[in-house]
């Protein structure tokens, strides 16, 4: 029992209580405040089992301070759960006023935090709990009602911390579902400042409702955690242990840094449902750990490899699994991986990642985990990231991009099945849709080769180089070399090194050429399968003219900036795709100097092509290679 305006409890060692409360056969004409500097135990075998609230007349408030490392530990006897209310014993009395606790060390409730006050109570009747830097209040749910007074806050302040416990052994678990019970926005206010956090720690279940959006949120207890309404983290996610199931809401992370997500390693916790992250322009990492189901064995993450993306705010991540039927079976895929064909795609973990707008520029790669897809260590190296629209129903659209996109070398990270840990790598996406892993048989190993190709101009020569990471069976490579972009002649052959696992560099002088020329490589194998690589162009002995392209999101439309040096006269704009087919011829009046020429007719897929500008003498200007 406590009176007066001041009372302090201290002293060492641990005191034991049956409740604390404000009395009401005291004087309480006066706001009491007890500030409490030592250890207390409170317990209280009585039906209510609330053992801290005000139990005084309507004139004065019951304020108590928990000091920096001191702890409030509220727990009953048996099955009884002890609770902790500041307005009456369960907020439910008229007569007493409210009050705030300010806790800087610890309240430990085994029961309901009651957050609200009398029902006829006028608006001075309010309650308040505030969690201070360092601060912790953990209690079984928070009691909320959707009646009564307005005024009752709870602010949790940075550095704070608020932990929802569910249910306990020693309670019976008639409330483990519920966390925010009875929530009205009328008459609760919530304040999680930037910096707090909200744990939820249930074995049970646990529903995540009342609230809409905190600072810090961390997963733990290893019961499943499920959303009631959309909930947005602003912060760090915390994944520790427990899975969080969205149904038809989505867990939003609005946070953009890619550190303010930690996840425990293995597949204890995760999202089944829909993860949106916001992500910026940045070379992180994103993890994305979703789940095909609730249980632990559904654990699928995925990683976004941000390489400088722009245009878009965020990503919907989920995964699923597809059944192989009707054109979605193994018979329909047509795909290669530098002319290795799959035969294989693992329907079981199918990762659709959609953003909010496509981008703009730069690029990505994927890291699909290979844990629950059905992969071995006799997987290594047969297996590689594929890709198909969102929607899609046949397998013949699962695609590698292998001229445009990058994997690993063999028996590397991103490559191999690491004891359940690996991932399937793939570096280079410009476009988003769904992910999944396909495999070549487990005796053809996926050649990696080219992992870089370029020419440029040298005195009296043209100089062609190339390297690959590894070679399978190699035999030649063939250097084809045209003026146009779309009829070629070989300039040249070199022996390959058949099977290597080290990276090798060739070389491949050619004779010198005026204006634009055009190379390609095409790779032999020693059954004759031969795998062409994606055309370069080069410029000697001609004065190059500036060329920008400047696409928009849509990849249909953009703009080319260039510079005339005489202007007045008519210039052929062509542009080829990878292959140096001609796919658009525009005649365009310039004028001297920079000229911002729009290409509005152009009905490409995104992809490389050549932009080639040739003036009114027949001279080749300038010419790029730009991906739109």
């Amino acid at each position: 029992i406590a009176g007066g305006t001041t009372c302090t409890i201290s002293g060492t060692g641990t005191f034991t209580a049956a409740r604390l409360r404000k009395d009401n056969t005291l004087s309480n004409s006066s706001n009491t405040n007890v500030v409490v500097d030592m250890n207390i135990n409170l317990t209280w075998s009585s039906a209510s089992g609330t053992v801290m609230y005000n139990d005084a007349g309507a004139s004065s408030n019951f304020d108590v301070t928990v000091n920096s490392g001191k702890t409030i530990k509220c727990y009953g006897p048996g099955a009884v759960a002890c609770n902790v209310a500041i307005d009456g014993t369960n907020g439910g009395d008229s007569s007493p006023l409210g009050g705030t606790y300010t806790i800087h060390g610890t309240l430990d409730i085994d029961g309901a935090y009651y957050s609200l006050n009398n029902n006829s109570g006028a608006s001075a009747r309010t309650t308040s709990l505030i969690i201070k830097n360092g601060g912790t209040v953990k209690c079984r749910y928070i009691e909320t009602g959707s009646s009564g007074a307005a005024g009752n806050t709870l602010r949790i302040e940075n550095g704070g911390k608020l932990i929802i416990s569910g249910s306990v052994d020693t309670i019976s678990a008639t409330l483990n579902d519920i966390t925010w019970n009875g929530y009205s926005s009328t008459n609760n206010t919530w304040d999680f400042q930037s910096g707090s956090t909200i744990e939820y720690s249930g074995a049970t279940q646990q529903k995540v409702n009342g609230i809409a959006s905190c600072s810090n949120f961390t997963v733990s207890g290893g019961g499943l955690k499920k959303l009631g309404n959309d909930f947005t983290v602003a912060g760090i996610l915390t994944l520790t242990s427990g899975r969080i199931q969205t149904d038809a809401y989505k867990l939003i992370h609005t946070s953009t840094s890619a550190s303010d997500l930690t996840h425990s390693s293995g597949s204890s916790s995760f999202i089944f449902g829909t993860y949106r992250r916001y992500i910026t322009s940045n070379t992180s990492s994103y993890e994305m750990p979703v789940g095909l189901s609730s249980t632990t064995s559904g654990y699928r993450r995925a990683d976004l490899i941000n390489n400088g993306l722009a245009g878009l705010s965020y990503i919907d991540a989920s995964v699923r699994s597809v059944a192989e039927s009707g054109n979605n079976v193994d018979s329909r895929i047509t795909s290669t991986q530098e002319g290795t064909t799959l035969t294989d795609v693992i329907g079981n973990t199918v990762w659709s990642l959609v953003p909010n707008s496509s981008p703009s520029g730069g690029t990505y790669g994927v890291r699909l985990y290979v844990n629950g897809t059905g992969l071995t260590t006799a997987d290594d190296n047969t297996f590689c990231a594929v890709k198909r629209n969102d929607g899609s129903t046949d397998y013949a659209d699962w695609n590698t991009f292998f001229s445009t996109t990058s994997i690993p070398s063999n028996n590397s990270a991103g490559r191999i099945y690491n004891s359940g840990n690996g991932y399937a790598e793939r570096l280079g996406y410009t476009s988003f849709s769904e992910h999944a892993i396909g495999k070549s048989p487990s005796n053809q190993p996926l050649p990696v080769g080219l992992t870089s190709f370029e020419v440029s101009c040298q005195e009296g020569a043209v100089l062609v180089k190339w390297s690959t990471a590894t070679e399978s069976n190699s035999a030649y490579f063939t250097i084809e070399r045209s003026i146009d972009g779309t009829d070629w002649n070989v300039a040249g052959v070199l022996s390959a090194a058949g099977n290597s696992m080290e990276t090798l560099a060739y070389e491949f002088n050619d004779r010198i050429e005026s204006g634009i020329a055009y190379y390609r490589l095409i790779q032999v194998d020693v059954d004759g399968q031969e795998t062409e690589f994606e055309p370069v162009s080069v410029i000697c002995n001609s004065k190059e003219v500036e060329l920008v392209t400047l696409p928009n999101p849509s990849g249909k439309e953009f703009t080319i900036m260039y510079s005339s040096l005489s202007g007045d006269e008519e210039v052929e704009i062509q542009i080829s795709d990878a292959h140096g087919k001609s796919l658009l011829t525009k005649y365009v009046i310039v004028t001297e100097g920079v000229n911002l020429i729009s290409i509005a007719d152009f009905t490409g897929v995104s992809g490389t092509y050549f932009v080639k500008v040739t003036e009114a003498d027949g001279s080749v200007k300038v010419v790029r290679h730009q991906i739109f």
